[in-house]
Parts: C-alpha cells; structure tokens; sequence
C-alpha cells in the first residue's frame, strides 16, 4: 500500500472515530487506545460531557450556522436595532440570515414575535441576526 493511501486512510478513520466519540458512541478511552488494566485509564478516562444541544450545534456548524450567543423572541424593533427578550441588540451593519436556508434574506422579515438568534462581536455589537425555524 502506498504511503499517501495509508494517511489518506488514517485520516479518514480517525475523522470516523472523533464523530463517533462526538455522538457519544465510543467512548474516549478506546478513541485514546487505552487497555484495561488498573490505572491505565487514570488519565486516559475521560467523563462524557456530550449533550444533545451540543451535538445538533456541531450540525449546525456544519451547514454554515454560527454558535449564537443567544436566542429570543424580538419584543419590538428599536432605532439600530433589536429588543429581544427585553434586551437591546443594536448594529448598523447586521447580517440577517434564515436558519431554514442559511442564506441572507431581507429585514423586513423580522417581526415582533419572530425567534430568532443572534451573534453579537466581542463589543457586543450585533453582527448577525438568524430568523429560527418555529420548533
């Protein structure tokens, strides 16, 4: 076997074993090759943490949707901006987005009432602005 086939296949099976770990399938220690002897899972072992949320965010991700720094309902649209959940999102240059798509859509779009989620920068500033699909 070649040599760029055998990395090409690591890498692959390596990209399988994460997502399995990911998903909560396989656990760390046998993604890290730990045997089972006394101790040898002592730093190796590690708890999982994995929650549905984070799981369907990493979808998310994938499909081209931010981590939003938070999620409401817009209460009323304000000079600049948004009051959502009784908090203010101002910024003059927002990106609006349809969760549904992921492609930009108008303003106009976002209503009193609509869920939607937002990503502020690290000014909290509002940069991009998702209108959620109803769950």
């Amino acid at each position: 076997m070649k040599a760029t086939n055998l990395k090409t296949m690591l890498r692959m099976t390596t990209a399988v074993a994460l997502i399995l770990l990911a998903v909560g399938i396989l656990p760390a220690p046998v993604l890290a090759g730990a045997t089972t002897g006394e101790g040898a899972n002592a730093i190796l072992d590690v708890p999982k943490v994995y929650s549905q949320t984070a799981v369907e965010q990493g979808l998310k991700e994938s499909r081209g949707i931010p981590w939003f720094n938070g999620t409401g309902v817009i209460d009323k649209i304000v000079e600049n901006g948004f009051v959502v959940d009784d908090m203010t999102l101002v910024g003059t240059n927002v990106d609006f987005r349809s969760e549904a798509t992921g492609q930009p859509i108008a303003s106009s779009f976002f209503k009193p009432g609509a869920k939607v989620g937002f990503v502020l920068n690290s000014k909290n500033i509002l940069t991009s602005l998702w209108l959620l699909k109803e769950q």
